[in-house]
């Protein structure tokens, strides 16, 4: 009697388990999206003056600018851009360059935020016009619900930051490009 005791608690625990488990599956695929390749289409323009904070030679250059997303994706766009400077007084771009930056990003729509960062390489190309050329590459940080399946997911940045002169200085007045953002 022991036996079929056991056994049937043994069958009762996988029948339940196997339940378990089919729901969570079936659920997690019912909410969560799929993992194509998110393509979106960004421009944005600085909320307000860029700092600059004079360390010796070099200067810490700091800007945060607002703007939109669209495409896969609608929304806004939020960037925390660092970058240093080697020459705390110049006044143009230096032309055939590349300069570090890094930024911290969000993206906000109707079901949630995105965050993460990118880093790379800002380039100067005599044909531009002044114009910066952008490619950094990155990482989704942090999520809500609706974009659970983006955690950790790799992202390309690619860019144009429109430059203007103004009292004999370049000032950025905005970048726009397209953002990758692929699920692991």
């Amino acid at each position: 009697m022991k036996g079929m005791d056991k056994f049937f608690r043994t069958m009762t625990f996988i029948l339940l388990f196997g339940m378990i488990v089919t729901h969570w599956s079936v659920s997690a695929q019912d909410t969560l999206p799929s993992r194509h390749i998110l393509q979106l289409q960004f421009s944005a323009a600085p909320s307000g003056p860029p700092t600059v904070e004079p360390v010796g030679s070099i200067a810490v250059f700091k800007i945060d600018p607002k703007g939109e997303v669209k495409g896969d994706l609608e929304g806004t766009f939020t960037e925390r851009i660092t970058q240093l400077d080697t020459d705390i007084n110049a006044t143009t771009i230096p032309v055939n360059s590349l300069q570090d930056i890094t930024t911290f990003f969000s993206i906000k729509t109707n079901d949630g935020m995105i965050e993460g960062y990118f880093y790379g390489a800002f380039y100067f190309p005599e044909e531009a016009n002044g114009d910066a050329l952008v490619q950094q590459h990155g990482h989704v940080l942090s999520v809500t619900g609706a974009y659970a399946n983006l955690y950790m997911a790799d992202v390309i940045y690619e860019g144009v930051v429109d430059f203007k002169e103004v009292n004999g200085a370049s000032i950025g007045v905005g970048d726009s490009g397209t953002l990758l953002i692929a699920p692991r």
